[in-house]
């Protein structure tokens, strides 16, 4: 069961072109590894790390806000037309020039935190 849940977190941005198939896979072993139970735990940290990794992104320069602020603008078009407009793929960003976050690092420090951690999910709260 963790991993149709870890797969279908992130089958829906994959589809998309918003993330690569390695990160949804990783994500789909991460939860038949740990279970259901963990992997909410999991898929908290690495949205946290990646927030993390993204400010410091910004930071360093790599990454400009206006590009955050077009992401988000574009994140909420494609939700409220029901995905009839979409913003563009990781892959034509990226060839452009873009940058994209690993979510493969986020998973695994995710991973980390959540299993010898916060392995009681006192942090977490859940």
């Amino acid at each position: 069961m963790g991993f149709f849940i870890g797969v279908g977190t992130f089958i829906v941005p994959f589809s998309l072109g918003w993330m690569g198939a390695g990160d949804v896979k990783y994500s789909g072993v991460i939860g038949a590894l740990l279970g259901v139970k963990l992997l909410s735990r999991v898929l908290f940290y690495a949205s946290v790390v990646a927030g993390i990794m993204a400010i410091g992104s910004v930071l360093v320069g790599r990454c400009r806000i206006s590009v955050l602020k077009t992401a988000w603008t574009e994140c909420k078009i494609a939700v409220l037309t029901f995905g009839h407009l979409l913003p563009e793929t990781v892959t034509m960003r990226v060839s452009r020039g873009g940058y994209s976050l690993p979510w493969g690092v986020a998973l695994g420090a995710g991973t980390i935190l959540a299993y010898f951690v916060d392995r009681d999910g006192h942090w977490a709260g859940f």
